[in-house]
């Protein structure tokens, strides 16, 4: 499995409405920047923010016509919800989840 170092830089809360939360990410991954945004997703009534690559004004856009491969977004994807969800800080962590001094031991 591929390595990304993606760092979120900032997060940010972009609703107040607590059925429809929405956010906003900026960070780099290999020293590319990018900005992700959550979407909701999900069945009817269980929907949850999943967040999106941006690229210019569309959220989402196609693989085809993205500058960011598939294992980039699911890295940026993944860094994202980890940070909202309180289980990693902002900062430099790798995708999977190891601190770059944690790979020197």
């Amino acid at each position: 499995m591929a390595t990304f170092d993606v760092q979120v830089l900032s997060l940010l809360s972009t609703s107040d409405d607590a059925k429809a939360p929405a956010f906003e990410a900026v960070g780099l991954i290999d020293g590319t920047s990018f900005t992700a945004r959550t979407i909701l997703w999900g069945p009817k009534g269980a929907k949850e923010p999943i967040f999106k690559v941006v690229e210019g004004e569309q959220v989402a856009q196609s693989l085809s016509t993205s500058s960011f491969t598939r294992g980039q977004r699911i890295a940026i994807a993944r860094k994202c919800k980890l940070v909202r969800l309180g289980k990693e800080e902002l900062g430099s962590v790798e995708a999977d989840g190891e601190t770059k001094d944690s790979k020197k031991s």
